[in-house]
């Protein structure tokens, strides 16, 4: 299964429409489900935690798509630092994105799931 999108920035209401887990296609069978991962970690952990940190998302990438016990895995999922505040931080998004790609590659689950990024460090300078 696909998603195409007709920009890689994508706007609230896409990015809404994405997290709604599942989709239904008119014919009524399934179609895309995604998975939102949260990439912040706890301000003081320093550079282990930044690690752990990175560790956890590659893993729960993995465990979304492979899908579980009578749970079918997902097409896509999306890295959200929406959580970030005053005791929590973020990891860079770039990193975020790029451990999780290496990391299906490693698993051989890559070419099953989209990545989509979430975060307040992303711009669109053009």
């Amino acid at each position: 299964r696909r998603l195409i999108v007709r920009h890689p920035v994508l706007t609230l209401e896409e990015m809404r429409t994405l997290k709604n887990k599942e989709y239904i296609r008119s014919d009524g069978s399934s179609g895309f489900g995604t998975h939102v991962i949260d990439t912040t970690f706890p301000k003081g952990s320093g550079p282990d935690g930044m690690l752990q940190a990175l560790e956890r998302v590659c893993d729960e990438a993995a465990d979304a798509i492979q899908g579980g016990l009578g749970k079918k895995g997902v097409e896509g999922v999306i890295l959200s630092d929406r959580l970030v505040g005053p005791d929590r931080i973020s990891l860079p998004s770039l990193l975020a994105v790029g451990a999780v790609h290496q990391h299906l590659l490693k698993t051989q689950q890559r070419p099953k799931a989209a990545i989509f990024a979430e975060a307040g460090d992303i711009k669109e300078v053009h």
